[in-house]
Formats: C-alpha cells, sequence, structure tokens
C-alpha cells in the first residue's frame, strides 16, 4: 500500500492540483470572485488548524497559526496578532531553546488524547472545556452545590485526580470498561449521509447568486448592494501579509498597527450603491 506522501506526490494528484489552479485563476473575473476564494483559503485554513490538534501534527500546527496570523492582521485584532506573532517566533525557536520539549511535541505530545483513535488529539484548552468545566457545571459538580467555601471548592478540584484513579480501579475490578467504538464518529454512515445533504443544499442556495457569474462589480450577493471602490477586503491576504512585514526587527508587544493599514470591508466603507441587478 502506497504511503501519504507517495501519494501526495503522484502524477495523478499533481495533475489535479494544476487544474484547480488553473480553474481558480479563470474564476477570479471580478473582485467579488477574489473575495470568495480568499475566503475558501480561509475555510483551509481553519481545516488545517484543527486537523493539526486531531492528527498532532506538530508541524501543521505550526503552518496554520502562520497562515492565522495573516487573517488576524488584515481583520485588525492587534492583540491576537502580537500574542500570536510571538507564541510562533518562540515555537520556531525552540529545537535550539529547549529541545527536550520541543522532541516531545514531535511525538504528538502537545495535544492530550483520552484514546488512540486516529483524528483523536485535543487541545489543552478544549481539554479543559470538555472536562473540568464540564465536570464543574454539569448535576453534582462545583456550580451545582450552595454555599461551598473556598476551601471546599479546593478540596472539590483536588480530589479529581483521585476520583480518576478509583475510576480506572473499579473498571479493573469488575472488568467493565467505560470505552467508546473504536470508529470514530464523524466516519460514520450516518454523519457523513448527513454531511452530503447539507452539501446539496448549500449548493442548491448558491446556484442563483453565484458569485462566479459574468457579472464582474464587486458586491453582496445576497443584498445586491455594489462596494464602494475603497473596499479591499478581498486582497486580505496580501494586505495581512503587508502589517506582518512591518513587525519585523520591532519589539511585538510595543508595536502599533495602523487602523488605515487593515482591510477594508463593504460593512466598513463609507459609501456603497445599490446593484442594478435585482435578486428574487
Amino acid at each position: 500500500m502506497d504511503s501519504v506522501v507517495n501519494v501526495e506526490t503522484s502524477d495523478t494528484m499533481c495533475e489535479i492540483a494544476n487544474d484547480l489552479k488553473k480553474n481558480k485563476l479563470q474564476l477570479q473575473s471580478s473582485e467579488t470572485s477574489k473575495l470568495w476564494l480568499a475566503y475558501q483559503k480561509m475555510v483551509q485554513t481553519v481545516c488545517k488548524l484543527i486537523a493539526a490538534d486531531r492528527t498532532s501534527s506538530w508541524k501543521l500546527h505550526l503552518e496554520a497559526i502562520q497562515e492565522c496570523l495573516v487573517i488576524v492582521a488584515a481583520a485588525g485584532h492587534l492583540n491576537y496578532l502580537k500574542s500570536g506573532y510571538k507564541y510562533l517566533q518562540d515555537m520556531l525557536k525552540l529545537p535550539s531553546d529547549n529541545p527536550s520539549v520541543y522532541e516531545l511535541f514531535q511525538k504528538v505530545q502537545f495535544v492530550v488524547r483520552r484514546s488512540d483513535q486516529c483524528w483523536a488529539g485535543l487541545g489543552s484548552d478544549l481539554m479543559i472545556e470538555q472536562v473540568l468545566m464540564h465536570s464543574i457545571k454539569s448535576r453534582g459538580g462545583l456550580k451545582r452545590g450552595s454555599g461551598l467555601t473556598e476551601i471546599q471548592q479546593a478540596i472539590w478540584l483536588n480530589s479529581m485526580p483521585v476520583c480518576y484513579l478509583y475510576n480506572l480501579a473499579m473498571q479493573d475490578y469488575s472488568k467493565v470498561l467505560f470505552e467508546t467504538s473504536k470508529q470514530h464518529k464523524e466516519v460514520g454512515e450516518s454523519r457523513q449521509s448527513r454531511d452530503i445533504c447539507d452539501f446539496q443544499k448549500i449548493i442548491e442556495c448558491m446556484k442563483p447568486i453565484s458569485p462566479f457569474d459574468s457579472d464582474t462589480s464587486f458586491r453582496n450577493i445576497i443584498t445586491g448592494v455594489t462596494a464602494d471602490p475603497s473596499v479591499n477586503v478581498h486582497e486580505l491576504h496580501s494586505i495581512g501579509t503587508k502589517i506582518i512585514n512591518k513587525m519585523v526587527g520591532k519589539p511585538v508587544y510595543t508595536y502599533y498597527a495602523k487602523r488605515s493599514d487593515r482591510a477594508k470591508t463593504l460593512g466598513s466603507a463609507s459609501a456603497v450603491t445599490s446593484a442594478e441587478k435585482t435578486l428574487t
């Protein structure tokens, strides 16, 4: 059986990739089309970030974070940009600054796994929400009680690791294990059928208002509003890259990006005009 790397570098996959690239270039007939292609690229970045955690790929995680910085820079989220920029720089220096931690991250230990299933890695923040916060807010948890003092709250939290060990011991003693199916729920037949159904609905809704038609204006495909010439959100990736390049060589936490540098959306434009085309 061919490995994933061999499949990705095969002549067939390269030919498909080239055809897709040509089609995307042909679809850039208007600024509206460019915006939707940029949106597609943003969705791919989100998928890459999720896939990095699910598959425990440290390299993919850093690639996704780098792409996210471009998006948050163009959107003007300065705090996210500076924190993410500092985080990425520290992680790229990890092999020399802390080789032991880097080796652990390479061995898929930068995420938490509650099972050995494929596509089951979770970020530490998400794990806190699913385990600790769930147990606090659920019936019998910390927030469900009344009149708990700080000492009682501390005892409750510190008892969680002990309760977990007792739970494992009881499962081992009773020979009854609490575990889920080896098959991930997202690859189940019912989930795939529902996803295909939702995908078909999106296609049907997009057919009469496709952004890739002969209309070359920059418009909102739902309301028909035409954008002001100053709107440049379709160039968000190049705008975000320029902002990040200005940060090079400057202290991260003292850097300040101008409001005028961010991408201008149709909602932030000072003037818009109605499209001649009426949507029904």
